[in-house]
């Protein structure tokens, strides 16, 4: 770029950016402050929504003018969320049992609105001790809900969500996979395809240490009499050797839980009767 090109644009920008700064506010809706009339005001806020409809919250016919009678800024309806469109929500029987504060909080600090996930729903009901029964969800997000996956069902999912299946419900706020599968759907494939930890080694060596620290992570698909129709004729390793000596102490050490896993409290009687 030569030299007097250079000049004139070093002079047109700062002449650009005072233009800005001294143009007047084009005139339009103002956004609503919710942190003004529920906070300040004390508003309720069926004051202005009506609570009775289904989705997104919707303003009564009377609008701004039942209070401001010498006009009030057009409110303008934001559009829906993706995905939140066809999702029906029953706001009077929530209004009626709690405060709009408890979803909408974000809202009342004049935040933008963020969708309500699953877990808040959860979490609510999980303190209040509500039950949902296992249509609560379709009756609202009709089928809707079965083409939308969760965002962590990502293509990695596959992989991963054996291990993320053990412990996401603590982790992530009332997550569960119960909420939307059944066991059937976890036995579609696994009937014929094992966890990737049941190899080799874990059916000769390491499934009975696993099953000693998860014992529920094994009943999730093997009943007691999975064990036993190999354990009624082969030992579990640790039975080997002086085992028969030593298992006294082992028991005292691990709690007869274990023990009973596959022994019955007669069966010491066998033995140690009188002794």
């Amino acid at each position: 770029m030569r030299a007097p090109a250079r000049m004139a644009l070093l002079a047109v920008v700062p002449l650009s950016l005072v233009l800005v700064a001294a143009a007047p506010e084009v005139a339009g809706p103002k956004p609503f402050s919710h942190k003004l009339h529920v906070g300040e005001q004390e508003m309720p806020c069926k004051s202005c929504h009506d609570l009775k409809a289904e989705g997104l919250p919707a303003l009564k016919s009377k609008g701004c003018g039942k209070c401001h009678e010498d006009g009030a800024p057009q409110w303008r309806k934001k559009e829906a969320a993706p995905g939140q469109a066809k999702v029906r929500f029953p706001h009077s029987k929530h209004a009626e049992k709690g405060e709009c504060a408890d979803c909408h909080q974000s809202v009342l600090e004049d935040q933008q609105p963020a969708p309500l996930e699953a877990e808040s729903c959860g979490r609510c009901h999980e303190e209040k001790k509500v039950a949902v029964n296992e249509l609560a969800c379709a009756q609202c997000h009709g089928e809707d809900l079965k083409r939308r996956r969760p965002a962590d069902h990502d293509g990695a999912w596959f992989q991963r969500h054996g291990e993320q299946s053990q412990w996401r419900a603590l982790e992530e706020h009332g997550k569960s996979c119960g909420d939307c599968h059944r066991p059937a759907t976890c036995s579609a494939c696994h009937d014929q395809q094992k966890p990737r930890d049941h190899n080799g080694l874990w059916r000769v060596r390491t499934h009975g240490l696993a099953a000693g620290w998860d014992r529920d992570r094994c009943m999730t698909c093997h009943q007691t009499s999975t064990c036993q129709r190999c354990h009624a004729d082969t030992r579990p390793v640790n039975h080997a050797g002086n085992w028969r000596l030593n298992h006294g102490l082992v028991a005292g050490t691990v709690g007869n839980e274990t023990c009973n896993v596959c022994h019955q409290t007669s069966w010491c009687a066998a033995c140690h009767s009188g002794r």
